[in-house]
């Protein structure tokens, strides 16, 4: 089933005090990483969401830049929904700040989407995890509803969607809550480095 990977790259960053998508992570910038590891997923293709003043230097022949609007707060659910317009399918999203995901997660969304049609996100007790998700296509005019009345928050989005039978919510086992943990303060990217060898 044709989806596009999108990796959301554009986030201010306002807590990290630089910007997190080119923080270093395993030898390269954070966002080059991600959308490697998106692409390994298997999408038809590789869309970075950022801001215009962002330079992503090394995009793969396959990736493409998609700008923001130039306003103070573009959020994730504008960014997915001006995506989903701009490549007309079924998106599997990333955000640029869960540097621990792992490609067996993606697999798992992408495989839930080609055996049921339907997108998927994972879900524990305080709500969905909205930033490792696959937004189907069918999705398209109830989030430009949702962004038209500026009610831009993810949760309620995916809760709608649930309800009306487009997107079914994924239990997360417990070994892998760890890997959906963001990175907000230069404290939580410190805990994430792995220990240097002694």
């Amino acid at each position: 089933m044709s989806f596009a990977g999108v990796l959301l790259a554009g986030g201010r960053s306002k807590r990290m005090k630089q910007d997190k998508a080119f923080l270093p992570w395993q030898g390269r910038p954070l966002w080059i990483h991600q959308a490697a590891l998106l692409e390994s997923a298997g999408p038809d293709e590789v869309c970075i969401c950022g801001r215009r003043e962002q330079t992503f230097e090394g995009l793969e022949p396959e990736w493409r830049f998609l700008s923001d609007p130039v306003v103070d707060d573009f959020s994730p659910m504008e960014a997915i929904a001006q995506a989903m317009s701009e490549y007309q399918k079924h998106l599997l999203v990333l955000a640029v700040d869960l540097p621990q995901m792992k490609l067996e997660i993606l697999q798992a969304l992408v495989s839930h989407l080609q055996k049921t049609g339907k997108g998927a996100a994972y879900r524990i007790d305080e709500g969905w995890e909205p930033l490792c998700a696959v937004y189907p296509w069918e999705m398209k005019e109830l989030m430009e509803d949702f962004v038209a009345g500026s009610n831009l928050r993810l949760q309620t989005l995916l809760q709608e969607a649930a309800r009306l039978g487009c997107m079914d919510a994924l239990p997360l086992p417990e070994d892998w809550r760890p890997l959906f943990l963001n990175t907000n303060t230069p404290e939580e990217w410190k805990q994430m480095q792995p220990p240097k060898p002694s």
